[in-house]
C-alpha cells in the first residue's frame, strides 16, 4: 500500500516530466493522472518524427521508483576521459547528472516533496527508470 504523501510525490514527478514535454525526446500518446481507480501513467513515443519505428514507453510509478533507486544507489567513479562522475552501480552506465542533482532528488524523495525539483530533475528520474541513465535531458 502506498501512502497518500508518496502517491502525491510520484504523481508530481510524472506530471513534471510529462507536462513539460520531455524537452523534445518524446511525444505523449496517452496520459492518465486523475482517475481514482487507476494509478497515473503516461504512454510516450520516443522520437518526435512520427514514423512507425519510434519506440513506445509506459511511464508508471514503477518506472519512477526504479529511476529513484538507480539515482540513490549511484556512485562516483573515476573515468579516464571525464574524471570523477556518477555511475549506475548495476550497469556501470554513466548517469550524466551532478552529485548536487542526485542529492536534491534523493532529499525530495525522502521527504515526499517535489517542490524543489524541476522538469530536468523529473526527466532524469524517468530516464534512469527507462534507460538506466540520463539519455536525453
Amino acid at each position: 500500500m502506498i501512502s497518500d504523501g508518496r502517491r502525491e510525490f510520484l504523481t508530481d514527478i510524472l506530471t513534471m516530466a510529462i507536462e513539460n514535454g520531455g524537452h523534445g525526446w518524446f511525444s505523449v500518446e496517452e496520459y492518465v493522472w486523475s482517475r481514482p481507480d487507476t494509478e497515473p501513467y503516461a504512454l510516450v513515443v520516443e522520437g518526435c518524427d512520427g514514423d512507425n519505428d519510434d519506440e513506445r514507453h509506459r511511464i508508471t510509478f514503477d518506472v519512477i521508483r526504479k529511476g529513484l533507486g538507480i539515482i540513490g544507489k549511484a556512485r562516483i567513479r573515476e573515468t579516464e576521459r571525464d574524471g570523477w562522475v556518477l555511475h549506475n552501480v548495476s550497469t556501470e552506465q554513466r548517469l550524466y547528472m551532478s552529485r548536487d542533482m542526485q542529492t536534491r532528488i534523493m532529499r525530495a524523495s525522502r521527504e515526499n516533496h517535489a517542490g524543489d525539483l524541476d522538469a530536468i530533475d523529473a526527466l532524469a528520474i524517468v530516464e534512469c527508470g527507462l534507460f538506466g541513465a540520463v539519455t536525453y535531458a
